[in-house]
């Protein structure tokens, strides 16, 4: 998630952005408060991640005449939105809702999603599924 940030590709929330902790605090269980919570990406049009599964470092050197810091968006402006945010990734993360803050206008299929929700032992199958499927169209 920090390269998706620094590369400025999505806007990374986490606790640090929430001034008022005592209000998220009360809408999250005993068990998590005051405790580190899981910061979650949001990109402009694809909506929530809270990983990326590949990042690729190069000895490359830019003269700093050329280098430019890119800021990624911040598409939550207000604090209650990334309250809300941050609960329903700490609390509710495998309902998917965290997903669609921000306004995605791109959102996963429902095999995507079907593939998330089962068991990664599970996931070959739906693989093959959805492989065969596509096979017979």
């Amino acid at each position: 998630m920090t390269v998706m940030h620094i590369s400025g590709c999505a806007y990374l929330y986490q606790k640090a952005d929430v001034t008022n902790v005592e209000e998220l605090n009360k809408r999250l269980p005993e068990n998590l408060k005051d405790q580190r919570l899981l910061g979650v990406c949001l990109h402009k049009d694809f909506g929530g991640y809270f990983s990326a599964r590949t990042v690729v470092l190069t000895n490359t050197q830019i003269d700093e005449k050329y280098r430019r810091k890119i800021e990624p968006a911040r598409l939550l402006k207000w604090e209650e939105d990334i309250i809300e945010l941050l609960v329903e990734m700490n609390t509710n993360w495998a309902e998917g809702k965290w997903r669609d803050f921000g306004e995605p206008t791109v959102k996963y299929s429902k095999e995507a999603k079907r593939y998330f929700d089962a068991a990664p032992k599970d996931r070959h199958k739906i693989i093959e599924e959805i492989r065969s499927k596509s096979c017979a169209e």
